[in-house]
């Protein structure tokens, strides 16, 4: 399946497929037509309310990094971007984080030589959509022991997210293309310029 306007545009000549078209426009270059696409998660999704039944079907209850994204694309007819989790997994010697949850509050502490330091989100849907209500760094004190997480944290790739990366790609095919994710954090930026071998950088942004 490709997108309606690769179609029309297809019927009166030879045109790039919809995965080639978003590359020439992340490249700079002059996209065949302009690539529009979509996106679901569970922060954003359409109103059930008055939506096609077979849409609402497909999509059933969104999850992070599931096909939620390919499906609501291939309905409408839109290019597909789709999102999904970096196969990457953090490896620490020293520091580790627990979780417990509390109400509607999940509180995590982390552990390092030098103390710990405590993060609260308070989950404000059903769905899990959540606020920080406590952040891990409330005064210089916790900037020490910041550092020492990221002096030791170390990245490798992690096989199983890996081989459903190459399942999902193989599923949108020429229809587009799929993004990997990552946080917009220092941690991040670290993941980011210390990649394990055989990860594209262009895949860490």
């Amino acid at each position: 399946m490709t997108s309606k306007v690769h179609r029309l545009l297809t019927s009166k000549q030879v045109m790039a497929t919809p995965r080639d078209n978003i590359f020439k426009a992340l490249r700079h270059e002059v996209p065949d037509w302009i690539p529009v696409a979509g996106h679901v998660d569970p922060y954003n999704q359409p109103n059930r309310k008055g939506m096609d039944p077979k849409l609402a079907d497909a999509l059933g209850t969104v999850q992070w990094s599931d096909e939620s994204t390919v499906a609501f694309s291939r309905y409408l007819g839109l290019d597909v971007m789709d999102y999904h989790t970096a196969p990457i997994r953090s490896v620490r010697k020293t520091v580790s984080f627990a979780s417990v949850q509390q109400g509607e509050d999940t509180i995590t502490t982390c552990h390092t030589p030098l103390g710990d330091m405590r993060q609260v989100h308070r989950r404000c849907r059903e769905d899990g959509t959540s606020y920080c209500l406590e952040h891990y760094v409330k005064g210089p004190r916790d900037l020490p022991l910041l550092a020492r997480v990221f002096e030791e944290e170390q990245f490798e790739l992690d096989p199983a997210v890996a081989q459903r990366i190459s399942k999902r790609k193989a599923q949108i095919g020429d229809e587009g293309t799929l993004m990997l994710f990552m946080s917009g954090t220092p941690m991040g930026m670290i993941a980011s310029r210390r990649r394990p071998p055989g990860i594209p950088r262009t895949c860490l942004p």
